[in-house]
């Protein structure tokens, strides 16, 4: 339909000019050539009708978009050469009076042409848009605005409402497994819930548990021994204590067995799992407020869920979960500059901002192992930041542009280039603010063999201080991007990735 729309706009645009001023027939010659380059001139609107006009038209008071309409015309004048319009398909005409061009009702331009005769394709050029009638609605043509019609004249909206038209069976709710509530002073304590039946197999070597600040599941992995009596399958509920502290609760999703059945080997994921499903639905809410409304809808247990402040505008959410809500943590850093963890905490959902994820630890060198530092302007760095905001009515790009000339010139230009919504002022704002975020080396610091802290996770801060050489001390607060914690008895140890300040993940 893009003859249609430029059609649409070219008539728009001649609103209010003189040119054409008195020559109707010539208005809607042009309006065609315009959409199609074809112009096919006749001497008057009388003419074009007799040839074009299509028969049994004249009580089809709805004609489509791009069609022209005839007129009986007013006076002299318009007995001899009658008049022609253009039908916008939404119950407007543009046409060429003795003053200029004008947008008329179609009822309006009915009386004031002396009569609706009917309308037809001028040129017999059919542009392929019967069915698109006027129905009401706004006056302005959902062309210039950029809609779009199918063939048969249905017009495609934008989706704005998602609506279940049927379901086969209900949505189940997975309770929480009384194993949560369960402790004991061993150092490791795991327990499964299988059936109706609780075990504690014997753990068999190390167990891993790896969490990450976004977009990814808790995950622990451990072995048992392969003895009889133990059913245990996917889907069951796993429960696992160090030292008394609650470290991990989720459930099982693969086994694998050795050919000499001496054990098997498990991973578990946590609720967070569960937010690689897709979906589709309409908010207007803060990312609080979605995360809360995903918990309800899929029956996960709710624990702490902040306030975010930024109300996020209406829109229709489409992918997976954790897509919906990384959109959202990132509409709301940008507007508010807030870091906003989401995690599972032991069988509930919770959002917790960075300044209430402290976690009681500081790591230095005789906490740890080993240590790497790594710096970089290869990838995630950027000095010249480009927002574009596209103006369906204009046909406008529209760019919001916030540049560093310094690192440019010691790093050479380095461009993100991103779409946005919002104000003038709010599109500048947001520009400096991804300026300020990327305009620095991304340098990653990852300490391994740390001793070990169960309130560590990804999203968690933590006090560091080492001594990095030449002078170069690292002391500050960090943001744990990735934990890997690795227990065994009488043995903790993690393997961080960390972020902060110009250390980023």
């Amino acid at each position: 339909m893009a003859k249609i729309a430029k059609m649409i706009r070219w008539c728009e645009q001649q609103i209010g000019s003189t040119k054409y001023a008195g020559r109707c027939q010539w208005f809607v010659t042009d309006a065609i050539g315009a959409a199609t380059g074809e112009y096919i001139y006749r001497d008057s609107a009388k003419i074009a009708k007799d040839e074009f006009m299509k028969p049994n038209t004249q009580n089809d008071r709805n004609p489509p978009a791009g069609a022209a309409c005839y007129y009986r015309g007013t006076g002299d004048l318009g007995a001899r050469y009658n008049h022609v319009a253009v039908s916008d398909g939404r119950g407007y005409v543009y046409e060429a009076w003795r003053d200029g061009v004008h947008k008329h009702s179609f009822d309006y331009a009915d009386t004031a042409n002396g009569g609706y005769r009917g309308w037809g394709w001028h040129g017999n050029i059919d542009l392929g848009t019967q069915g698109m009638r006027a129905y009401g609605g706004s006056a302005q043509s959902d062309y210039l605005y950029g809609a779009d019609y199918a063939a048969d004249g249905t017009q495609h909206a934008e989706i704005s409402s998602v609506v279940v038209r049927s379901e086969s069976g209900s949505l189940a709710a997975r309770g929480r497994s009384s194993i949560t509530g369960a402790g004991s002073d061993d150092e490791i304590f795991l327990l499964v819930q299988g059936n109706d039946r609780i075990y504690r197999p014997l753990v068999t070597g190390e167990i891993k548990v790896t969490r990450e600040r976004t977009g990814a599941p808790g995950k622990m992995t451990f072995s048992y021994a392969d003895v009889d009596g133990i059913d245990i399958s996917q889907g069951n509920a796993v429960a696992f204590r160090y030292k008394n502290e609650k470290v991990f609760y989720g459930y099982i999703f693969s086994m694998e067995h050795d050919s000499d059945r001496a054990q098997v080997s498990v991973t578990c994921y946590d609720q967070l799992r569960y937010f690689k499903n897709k979906d589709s639905f309409v908010y207007n809410n803060t990312y609080g407020g979605l995360v809360q409304y995903i918990c309800t809808k899929y029956g996960f247990p709710i624990g702490t869920i902040e306030n975010t402040g930024y109300t996020l505008p209406t829109r229709v959410a489409d992918g997976t979960l954790f897509d919906i809500c990384g959109e959202a943590f990132e509409d709301t850093l940008l507007n508010t500059g807030a870091y906003f963890t989401l995690y599972d905490d032991f069988g509930k959902i919770c959002l917790r901002s960075l300044a209430n994820m402290t976690a009681p630890i500081l790591l230095d060198a005789d906490a740890t192992g080993k240590w790497t530092l790594k710096e970089s302007i290869d990838s995630d760095v950027y000095n010249r930041i480009v927002l574009y905001q596209d103006d369906n009515r204009t046909g406008e790009r529209k760019l919001y542009i916030a540049n560093d000339a310094g690192s440019q010139a010691k790093w050479g230009v380095l461009t993100m280039m991103e779409s946005a919504d919002g104000t003038e002022s709010a599109m500048n704002e947001q520009a400096k603010l991804l300026l300020n975020y990327y305009n620095q080396p991304k340098k990653t610091f990852t300490p391994s063999g740390v001793l070990g802290h169960t309130a560590v996770r990804g999203g968690s801060v933590v006090l560091v201080h080492y001594d990095l050489g030449g002078g170069n001390i690292l002391k500050q607060p960090m943001v744990v991007e990735k934990a890997e914690h690795t227990f065994a008895e009488s043995y903790h140890v993690m393997d961080l990735q960390l972020f902060g300040g110009a250390y980023s993940a």
